[in-house]
């Protein structure tokens, strides 16, 4: 019976392929909290370690910068980009069961190289393993690889995620923080959590005289804000509720108040509330009252 040539069945092979099955089965762990180029220097060099390899290269994206990180090894070391540059523009099959046969860039012969993907059709990178020798890559390599692979994809789609997410959150503070409009947020205590610029230059504080504070403080109807946090408790949704305001120069301003609540399983965790300033509206009501009266 003839065997494949490709799988490898000797003893030590196979003990060798175990042991760094169960090497790269925890890399992942290992690279919680890595930034991507940490990911891809290591990869390469566990892989050009592992493998009998005469050169592996790492591209992976970093989400965070927006751009792709490129890492080259041999067996002796690290290997700059510059000098693998013909291998890195190679147009590589999209299958990762296919071979590309190139002149080794370091040296002499033919580098017969494999690809994979990192991450769904490759979203997150690629690697690409090269030797020497026509029987490269077996059985044994493919699957270190393609553990190796996913390993990486794991914890760079985390980081992708997580990226997002912080960029995402850069975005709401700077639309909290620049919007035009008064914003605050209130907890279910009554404490100012978080306030705008626009808020405070409307009522004339500095943040830790505002935030920190009960909102109560600020409102000169105590009934009026006593109302507007019940209804809030309660589940409602307020639409342009008046209410006077406070300002740290002893003046009073007439607003609007639209609010309503961020619930998380069915706690309150603060409000949301928009305050529009209509004090010149209501001072031209009044005065035309005023003149009607008269």
């Amino acid at each position: 019976m003839r065997t494949n040539p490709h799988i490898v069945d000797d003893g030590p092979s196979l003990r060798r392929c175990v042991r760094e099955l169960a090497s790269l089965s925890t890399m992942s762990a290992a690279w919680s909290g890595s930034q991507p180029r940490e990911i891809a220097d290591s990869l390469a060099q566990v892989l050009s370690r592992a493998l009998p390899v005469a050169l592996v290269y790492v591209r992976v994206h970093d989400a965070a910068a927006g751009g792709w990180i490129d890492v080259a090894r041999t067996p002796a070391g690290a290997v700059p980009m510059s000098q693998i540059q013909a291998i890195a523009e190679l147009d590589f099959p999209r299958s990762a069961s296919e071979t590309l046969f190139t002149p080794d860039p370091l040296g002499t012969g033919t580098l017969r190289l494999v690809r994979v993907p990192i991450g769904r059709d490759g979203d997150c990178g690629m690697l690409v393993a090269g030797a020497h020798d026509l029987a490269f890559p077996a059985e044994t390599d493919r699957l270190l690889l393609g553990v190796a692979a996913n390993q990486a994809a794991v914890v760079l789609q985390r980081w992708k995620a997580e990226a997002a997410l912080r960029r995402s959150e850069r975005e709401l503070a700077d639309f909290f923080d620049n919007a035009t409009l008064g914003l605050h947020w209130v907890g279910p205590d009554g404490i100012i959590l978080r306030a705008n610029r626009a808020e405070l230059d409307l009522l004339g504080y500095a943040p830790d005289e505002y935030i920190g504070h009960y909102i109560s403080e600020f409102h000169v109807d105590p009934d009026v804000i006593c109302d507007i946090l019940r209804r809030l408790q309660a589940g409602e949704e307020l639409r342009e509720r008046e209410a006077r305001l406070r300002c740290k120069d002893g003046s009073i301003k007439h607003v609007l108040i639209d609010s309503n609540v961020m619930w998380e399983e069915g706690r309150f965790v603060h409000t949301r509330c928009f305050t529009r300033d209509i004090t010149q509206r209501k001072r031209a009501e009044d005065a035309l009252k005023a003149s009607e009266e008269r």
